[in-house]
């Protein structure tokens, strides 16, 4: 088997209050099949994002108009900006899985 095989373990969501918002977090956790201890971890977030210009939404004096909002829903995968390591992208060594959520959501809250 190939040393960069992974399978996933556990995937988990909860909600993260940023600026009184409860923003969904997805958190996917992958243990190293061939190296014991050498887990990675994927972190997803749900955004909303607004497709149409903001010239057709806003007024002259900068109100806003309501004419045309989408409500598109994205997972934007955050694992690179919550990190400042690339370790949870390609390995890094933890005791068990608890101990790799710890750090991701310690991470997160640095983040956020």
């Amino acid at each position: 088997m190939s040393k960069n095989l992974y399978k996933l373990l556990s995937t988990y969501e909860y909600s993260h209050a940023y600026n009184n918002v409860e923003v969904p977090i997805r958190i996917e956790v992958l243990k190293s099949v061939d190296k014991d201890g050498i887990y990675r971890a994927r972190v997803w977030a749900l955004n909303t994002y607004n497709l149409y210009p903001s010239q057709v939404n806003t007024g002259d004096t900068g109100e806003d108009l309501q004419q045309m909002h989408s409500a598109d829903q994205v997972n934007q995968d955050i694992t690179t900006l919550i990190a400042d390591d690339v370790e949870i992208l390609t390995g890094k060594s933890f005791k068990n899985e608890g101990e790799v959520l710890r750090y991701i959501q310690n991470k997160l809250t640095s983040y956020l």
